[in-house]
């Protein structure tokens, strides 16, 4: 059952107000009773405009062609009745909902063409006039409706708009966060395992070379501060010293003594690196992107952590360049560690020595990095031990 809405306020005013003028105006001419009950079913129903219009024109137009069947016209009714006939008009066709727009106007045309008929016959001057009097409050409604729904649509949009361009700031503040952790995870990763074992080296010799101890007690706090001064660009822990400096970068370039950190550390590292030559002088080019350069330079980086972490024997790093693309191999044998860093590699690897292919999260790394410059990574266990193998365009963002 639908409950009845009670009527605005100033409609409910508006209606009484014009009621009293109507009646007042009949009083003054001194109508009969029967027209003010006409007066009043023509100018109360405006208080029903916006909750229900096309009651209100329904009730105040019949009205009308009650008027006209007991000969009186829409003009005679004085300036109160017009303007309830108006207003109701108005209102179907501005807060009508579906079809009751049309609606009403099709009734109001019909009731107030039938009064001026009954009254005057089909006189078309007085036709033309009643048409324009019923279509233009009708057409002033329609404009109104639709000037509000457009900027109805307006706000809509915007406000869309403004909740896309939120929601593209989340996610490159997600993708910030995210790439931050990445480099974090390889820089962290890598020279924690490092220092781990060259520190291991310096307690194993300590006695013994004490030489040889303090070389592995420098080179583990030369790492330490490399990577803390790339830490703390990564996350801007020092601004000042950022501003004026360069970040610090690695690339291709600089896997040569990536290897050596880790061979000096007591790990067995083999190199094959071939960067390719320009056609005339022969030195290794320097067209690699960016992206492409830092993502071979971290996947070398983490499967260097991860040959470390799990105990691996020897490692073989294969790094190719050609024209169309970066090609990365690592290669970790499958045997205990000896020597040296044997007591080392058991605190950073532990139990999960025994299974090389446990890396966790640094493979999704890897892959995430590879994918990032348009590239593939596999990784796996293989026959005598470990691979990881990158491919990675060297296109560079405008030629893709």
């Amino acid at each position: 059952m639908t409950r009845f809405r009670r009527p605005p306020l100033l409609d409910a005013v508006l209606a009484c107000g014009l009621a009293v003028l109507g009646v007042a105006q009949l009083w003054y001419e001194a109508a009969g009773l029967a027209s003010v009950v006409l007066m009043i079913g023509i100018t109360l129903p405006v208080a029903l405009r916006r909750i229900v219009p096309l009651a209100a024109v329904v009730v105040s137009w019949t009205v009308i062609l009650l008027e006209g069947g007991l000969g009186a016209d829409v003009t005679s009714q004085g300036h109160a009745a017009i303007l309830a006939l108006w207003i109701t008009v108005y209102s179907v066709a501005r807060y009508g909902p579906g079809a009751h727009p049309r609606a009403g106007l099709v009734w109001a045309m019909a009731c107030v063409l039938g009064s001026v008929i009954t009254t005057t016959g089909f006189d078309v001057p007085s036709m033309l006039l009643t048409t324009v009097i019923t279509v233009g409050p009708w057409l002033a409604g329609y404009a109104v409706r639709r000037s509000e729904s457009g900027r109805a649509r307006a706000e809509d949009d915007a406000e869309l708009a403004r909740a896309e361009k939120e929601r593209h700031a989340r996610d490159a503040v997600d993708d910030e966060r995210t790439r931050i952790a990445r480099e974090v995870h390889d820089v962290l990763g890598h020279t924690l395992g490092l220092m781990v074992l060259q520190l291991g080296a310096a307690e194993q010799n300590l006695d013994t070379d004490p030489v040889r101890a303090r070389a592995a007690v420098r080179s583990a706090r030369q790492s330490g501060k490399a990577a803390l001064a790339e830490v703390r660009y990564l996350i801007g822990l020092d601004g000042d010293v950022i501003a004026a400096s360069a970040p610090p970068t690695s690339g291709l370039l600089d896997i040569p003594d990536l290897v050596e950190q880790n061979r000096r550390a007591g790990v067995d590292v083999t190199l094959e690196l071939d960067l390719g030559a320009t056609a005339a002088g022969g030195e290794p080019r320097d067209s690699t992107p960016s992206a492409t350069d830092l993502a071979a330079y971290r996947i070398v980086q983490e499967s260097l952590t991860n040959a470390l972490r799990h105990g691996c024997g020897p490692v073989r790093v294969d790094l190719r360049r050609t024209p169309t693309e970066v090609t990365v191999a690592v290669h970790s044998a499958m045997q205990e560690p000896a020597g040296v860093g044997d007591r080392a590699a058991a605190d950073v690897g532990g139990a999960g020595r025994r299974d090389a292919a446990h890396t966790g999260r640094g493979i999704i790394g890897m892959t995430e990095r590879a994918r990032s410059c348009g590239g593939t990574l596999t990784a796996g266990p293989v026959s005598n031990g470990f691979l990881v193998e990158a491919r990675l365009p060297t296109w560079t963002t405008d030629e893709r």
